[in-house]
């Protein structure tokens, strides 16, 4: 009698065991619960758009004399306010997120998030002046393209900004925004990429990068290879006992703007290679330290709902093999509304 009932109780345990979740299926599914809930943020329009306005008041109080100045405002932003992070604060795919989900949270995946960035702030802050969201193949590598921005130029001329570089864009004093002075909030700001440290960092383009820092009562500036800031080669340090004196050392170095030339040497200013507009040179992934041709297969004048150059690509580049020309760009004239 013991036996059997043993036995039965055995039975019955088994099976509830069986019915209830595992430990790990609990887990699997409080996570994707989890994952949900995030989700539910980076789908929240309404905060999103209310960083993006905030954005957009910012930029155009910032002046702009024709587009040339619009675009370093838009890029001096972005640098400001970016930081290029693919796995920040999720992973995904590079057509995925909405310009308004990359600026709300702080990052860059790539080319096309940079881009719809750039081209959404630019025509929302400066209406004035056309521009074109431009997708493109690379015409050399079956797995390459890139997503740049068209800007009409004062002339009537076109240029094209890579935005995916802003975080080579040149900087000066509190971000680059114009001729300015450190203050003692500056110094005392943490670092945007490095937060546990304080001080301000400013880019001297082309020379190098200087970090301040109060030290001892006074102040400290180390000055380091460009681009290389913390970690690259110490070129001097140097200690101060006021402001004013760290401010003229720092004015020896830094430019008070950033010129369009500046823009073109570092490579965030491109030009078309034939007055068609049907293509540029870019680096070409596929062989190291060459360019390619980047044929143009997309030119939107206005943000689309959702991005379907995915979509098209394939048959682009199955035109440009029979014709020599991607057919899928149908240029068309900016609104008059948005002329000045």
């Amino acid at each position: 009698m013991p036996s059997i009932f043993i036995t039965a109780a055995s039975l019955l345990l088994a099976a509830a065991a069986a019915a209830a979740p595992t430990v790990s299926e609990k887990n699997q599914a409080a996570l994707a619960g989890f994952e949900r809930l995030r989700a539910g943020l980076y789908a929240d329009d309404a905060r999103l758009q209310r960083v993006f306005d905030a954005a957009a008041g910012f930029l155009r109080a910032a002046p702009a004399r024709g587009p040339r100045e619009a675009v370093r405002n838009v890029l001096l932003f972005m640098k400001s306010s970016m930081k290029y992070a693919p796995d920040r604060p999720v992973q995904r795919g590079p057509h995925e997120w909405t310009a308004r989900q990359s600026l709300a949270y702080g990052t860059s995946n790539g080319c096309v998030e940079a881009a719809k960035v750039f081209f959404e702030l630019f025509r929302e802050a400066y209406p004035a002046f056309p521009a074109l969201a431009i997708g493109s193949f690379n015409s050399a590598c079956p797995d390459a393209g890139h997503a740049v921005v068209e800007v009409e130029d004062g002339d009537g001329s076109a240029f094209l900004v890579d935005a995916s570089s802003f975080e080579r864009m040149p900087g000066g004093l509190n971000a680059g925004w114009g001729p300015s002075r450190l203050s003692l909030e500056d110094v005392r700001r943490p670092v945007s990429f490095r937060p546990e440290v304080r001080g301000a960092v400013v880019q001297a383009f082309e020379d190098s990068d200087l970090f301040v820092e109060e030290k001892a009562g006074g102040y400290r500036a180390a000055r380091y290879e460009y681009g290389q800031v913390f970690d690259g080669k110490l070129l001097e340090e140097v200690r101060f006992k006021t402001l004013d004196e760290v401010n003229a050392y720092l004015a020896r170095f830094v430019k008070a703007e950033v010129s369009f030339e500046d823009l073109e040497r570092t490579g965030l200013v491109l030009r078309y290679d034939g007055p068609d507009k049907a293509g540029f040179l870019y680096a070409d992934p596929c062989r190291d330290g060459a360019k390619a041709r980047y044929v143009v297969f997309a030119c939107d004048a206005a943000p689309a709902s959702k991005d379907g150059s995915e979509a098209v690509e394939p048959l682009a580049r199955r035109q440009y093999e029979k014709t020599g020309r991607a057919e899928t760009c149908v240029r068309k004239p900016i609104a008059p509304s948005a002329r000045p």
